[in-house]
């Protein structure tokens, strides 16, 4: 998903007028360096497989709660309805 606002990104540099933003756009629209920057940018984030996009195998932890509860009925004394 980055990669693609990335290239967005690009196509957008592009477009504004100037030699910089022109020389920024070109480097984001090659993939290696593109995903480098990335990498750069946001650290950790990127190689999780849900912002990668690469599929590894995800492990997830199941969530236990243990508990128990009571049903208290109401005193028929206290019922003021």
């Amino acid at each position: 998903m980055l990669d693609s606002y990335a290239v967005i990104m690009a196509g957008l540099l592009l477009i504004v007028p100037g030699l910089i933003s022109d020389a920024i756009g070109l480097l984001l629209l090659i993939p290696p360096l593109r995903r480098w920057l990335i990498r750069r940018a946001v650290g950790d984030i990127y190689d999780h497989p849900l912002v990668s996009g690469e599929g590894r195998a995800e492990v997830r932890r199941a969530t236990v709660i243990d508990a128990t509860f009571e049903r208290h009925e109401p005193d028929e004394e206290r019922s003021d309805r």
